[in-house]
């Protein structure tokens, strides 16, 4: 772009001439006047050829006054326009300046001569002159100068007047004259002012307009020259393309074609070396056969990573979703790999944490073959130390859970530069590597393609000289078995009742409709196994979820019929709840076929818990449900986890169930309340108070049933549970039931507890009923024995804070009822006991050890519920949750709403254990 500058002398006078002529009344003047003149110019020919001397000289002058006129009407557009393209004002001027020298000359010698005519003429003649000169100001203005020309020629002509000794008259209107043209002079220097200046703001927006007309016109041309080389880069860039996916895709098919064409012999070398090894060979045969296979089995490892990868590029490979076992398959690896680790003096170990859920859904030859194939660069770059797999659980959902595989060694590591590279195609960490350990380039390469299909990702964290952690993530499905329902009723679950009795099973079929299942009733076995194997085959959405059998007559069939049900991979974790009298028989298909025990099929209360139970129904129409169940924390206390269906809760019977009966706890005084319940009902109770000591336990004798509590210290039971489950897989044992037994009732935590292993779930405090019932879902019961009266309950003095009781007098009578002459050392258990957890909790709090506050208070919060200190509990809770969520300084100021509540509780039962006189 040109830099703006100020218009010069001529562009602006070139402006106010292109105004002058643009203006189409001044045209028409111009042409009024060149007709006008022509009239008069033909009159003074006609007078000058008829008059006489005198009429002569007035025609000459009227040929002179006339000349100019036209010579500016018809010359002056057509010189003006054609002057204007080049600029020339000042020509322009010197034609105007010559035409109006004339002009102006013969008007004023017309004025002169008119003073000395007849009066009247003279008047006129002055006035017609004046008229004239008027009508050529516009004319004039243009050119600034000449209006004072004409001026001074006026001036000078009236000038003569005034000394021709003229009547004082006509001098008096001679000066008039002069006035008026010197007024009309000063008007039109005013005009021909404005004029200059319009011309100016023209010129300027003229030249800006052309300026931006200039720029636009360049950019457009840029543009069009831009578009044009897009579109071109366009279609080159296209056709590059084609062909480099024509040039891929060709690659792809020919790589998979001759690793397929070159492993098909491949797997005929490979069988008859294995058969020729087994011959009779001398020790160079032997070597020969060795090196052989050893070349081969190299040889088909280098290809299959070829064809592997030309599968992953051309799109060809397809995943399958099955059931894997997580643990079978990381032992699977390890197991293969171990003699490798062995050559090589290192040790190969596994760590599959507690969290990590048994079964998934996937693609297990997929995932082993990334595992592989991590262990085997793990063991090849490993000179001394170990490897380490190990599985952990991430993020969980609905129905997916993903799984974090580490494979951590003790190797050469590498640098940041050379970990970027590794997951590209023919690439290693250097050149050496290649000429050292062998290999494609394509190992870690199919790995990230594999992982990235599964939908997950992969890396590695690398320390040069110190080792590598290579590690990948993948959602899996979980199992079909393991999703959670979040059910808030039985609607439309799927139940098929084989019930041999007629009027039972009609019973029992209304009975399921009124919950809301989709229920179907048969008498006859052959029939429900007709039903459950068609619709297995039908697909998931059609296989029963429950398998409801009334055992009563046809108790030699069961152990036939459950294990055709069981043949079929889709039954194979199916519900089956069976009712049985013979506590041996129930063991036993218990123990084979995973079966769950009812007693009887009709008693609703009881089925209807277990089906809530199995399905994850909320339990809200069972007795009064603390409101807040829907918050994070669910913390039932005894009394609202009672059936209060009809009244006050039954007393219990001894002697209900019977069996052994192995509890986990830590806490003494939740061991305390939990042993005697479990003694009232009839079970022999061995007890451990830590993982550690179950494990412990565990190996001395069986047991019908373990309670296991999760956070306890030297070993939680998550992990117990673990090593239980791996004992009975190792040993062939059939598994032991495992309820889970905490405080913790946080949105998952039921999850957490199945995937680690165990059985079932009951959250803290523990009432009996909840307890009765979680216990017949396992064990057979006995014949019921006469119930006892329960001991008399001294009044208890409620103390108040805030409208509720500092003790729950519901909860303390039962209590009461559980623990009969063990009431009161259960109470100065607790009041021993707690002061020691608060002193903990508190020291905590003070060393900022937000880890080391969790366990204590967690301990109050059960511990407090037994015993009936409701507030107590809930302010533990809550300090414990604060406490997870790394939030100290609000754990803190809850704490001290923990103490001032223990104070409270801790007078109401000394003041309950002073006044206690047992019946």
């Amino acid at each position: 772009m040109a830099p703006e500058r100020d218009p010069t002398e001529a562009e602006i006078g070139a402006q106010a001439l292109r105004g002058l002529l643009d203006v189409d009344s001044l045209r028409s003047a111009a042409w009024l006047a060149g007709f006008a003149g022509g009239a008069l110019l033909i009159l003074t020919a006609l007078v000058a050829w008829l008059g006489t001397a005198e009429t002569r000289l007035d025609s000459y002058w009227l040929g002179w006054a006339t000349a100019p006129a036209l010579l500016a009407a018809f010359g002056g557009p057509v010189l003006g326009r054609r002057l204007l393209s080049r600029h020339s004002v000042a020509r322009w001027r010197m034609f105007v300046t010559a035409v109006m020298a004339l002009s102006s000359a013969a008007w004023a010698f017309a004025l002169a001569v008119s003073m000395t005519f007849d009066p009247l003429e003279g008047r006129l003649l002055a006035i017609v002159c004046l008229a004239l000169a008027i009508s050529l100001l516009p004319n004039l203005s243009s050119v600034s100068c000449l209006i004072t020309q004409l001026l001074v020629q006026l001036a000078f002509a009236l000038g003569l007047v005034f000394v021709s000794g003229q009547p004082l008259q006509e001098l008096i209107l001679a000066a008039g004259v002069w006035g008026a043209l010197a007024l009309l002079a000063g008007m039109a220097a005013l005009y021909a002012r404005r004029i200059q200046l319009t011309a100016a703001d023209l010129h300027y927006q003229r030249f800006e307009a052309s300026e931006l007309q200039r720029r636009l016109d360049d950019d457009e041309a840029r543009l069009r020259e831009a578009e044009g080389r897009r579109v071109t880069l366009e279609a080159e860039l296209a056709e590059i393309l084609n062909l480099a996916e024509d040039a891929s895709r060709a690659k792809t098919e020919f790589l998979a074609t001759m690793s397929h064409e070159i492993r098909t012999p491949l797997n005929g070398i490979l069988p008859i070396l294995e058969m020729l090894r087994d011959t009779p060979l001398n020790g160079e045969q032997q070597k020969f056969v060795r090196t052989a296979q050893s070349s081969s089995r190299h040889l088909l490892r280098i290809i299959n990573d070829i064809l592997d990868f030309a599968k992953v590029e051309s799109g060809k490979l397809q995943l399958e979703t099955i059931e894997i076992d997580v643990r079978e398959l990381v032992n699977s690896v390890t197991e293969l790999m171990s003699g490798s680790a062995r050559n090589r003096n290192l040790k190969l170990s596994t760590n599959v944490t507690a969290s990590v859920p048994q079964v998934v859904r996937g693609d297990p030859i997929r995932l082993r073959q990334v595992l592989i194939n991590l262990v085997s660069n793990a063991i090849k770059f490993t000179e001394e130390g170990g490897i380490r797999v190990e599985v952990s659980r991430g993020q969980t959902s609905q129905k997916e859970v993903e799984l974090l595989f580490a494979v951590a060694d003790t190797g050469v590591g590498m640098s940041p530069e050379t970990a970027d590279r590794l997951f590209q195609s023919f690439t290693q960490a250097d050149a050496s590597t290649t000429r050292k350990h062998g290999g494609t380039g394509l190992g870690l390469v199919i790995c990230k393609r594999l992982v990235e299909l599964m939908g997950g990702k992969i890396g590695v964290r690398s320390t040069l000289g110190q080792g590598s952690i290579f590690w990948f993530l993948v959602p899996l499905r979980k199992s079909v078995m393991e999703v959670p329902s979040a059910r808030r009723n039985l609607n439309g679950i799927r139940i098929l009742s084989l019930v041999p009795d007629e009027r039972i099973a009609e019973q029992v079929s209304v009975m399921l409709q009124e919950w809301g299942i989709d229920e179907e009733t048969t008498q006859e076995p052959d029939d429900a196994i007709a039903k459950l194997h068609s619709t297995a085959m039908l697909g998931e959405s059609w296989t029963y979820e429950l398998a409801l059998i009334d055992g009563t007559g046809i108790e030699h069939r069961l152990p036939g019929l459950l294990a055709e049900i069981r043949s079929v991979d889709s039954l194979k974790r199916m519900h089956v709840l069976i009712s049985v009298r013979s506590e041996t028989l129930a063991h036993k298909l218990k123990r084979d076929y995973g079966v769950l025990i009812v007693g009887e099929i009709l008693r609703p209360e009881p089925l209807r818990r277990i089906l809530h139970r199995l399905f994850d129904v909320e339990m809200r129409q069972f007795g009064n449900v603390d409101p807040r169940a829907d918050e994070i924390y669910d913390d039932l206390n005894v009394s609202s986890l009672s059936l209060d269906i009809g009244g006050e809760p039954q007393a219990p019977t001894s002697g209900e169930f019977s069996g052994q009966v192995l509890l986990v706890e830590d806490n003494p005084v939740n061991l305390g309340v939990v042993r005697k319940a479990l003694s009232k009902l009839g079970l022999s109770c061995a007890t451990a108070t830590d993982g550690k000591e179950a494990l412990l336990q565990f190996g001395k004798q069986r047991f019908d049933l373990i309670f296991m509590d999760c956070q306890m210290p030297v070993m939680d039971g998550y992990e117990a549970t673990h090593k239980i489950r791996r004992i009975e897989n190792a040993d062939g044992l059939p598994p032991t039931p495992i309820i889970a037994m905490t405080a913790n009732a946080m949105a998952g935590d039921r999850e957490k507890c199945i995937n680690s292993g165990m059985d079932d779930y009951l959250p803290k405090p523990v009432s009996l009923e909840r307890l009765r019932s979680c216990i017949a879902s396992w064990l057979t019961t006995t014949d019921r024995l006469p119930q006892r009266a329960p001991l008399e309950v001294p009044p208890l003095k409620q103390r108040r804070t805030e409208g509720k009781p500092v003790l729950d007098e519901k909860v303390l009578r039962e209590l009461r009822e559980i623990m009969d002459d063990d009431y009161i050392g259960l109470l100065r258990t607790y009041l021993r006991n707690a002061p020691q957890l608060l002193e903990q909790a508190r020291s905590a709090i003070e060393q900022a050890d937000i880890a080391a506050l969790v366990n204590p208070v967690h301990s109050l919060k059960s511990s407090s519920a037994n015993v009936g200190a409701m507030e107590l509990s809930e302010l533990a809770r809550e300090a414990e949750r604060q406490a997870r969520q790394g939030d100290l300084a609000a754990a803190g100021v809850t704490f001290e709403a923990v103490e001032v509540a223990f104070i409270k509780a801790e007078a109401a039962l000394k003041e309950l254990v002073a006044g206690y006189s047992p019946a």
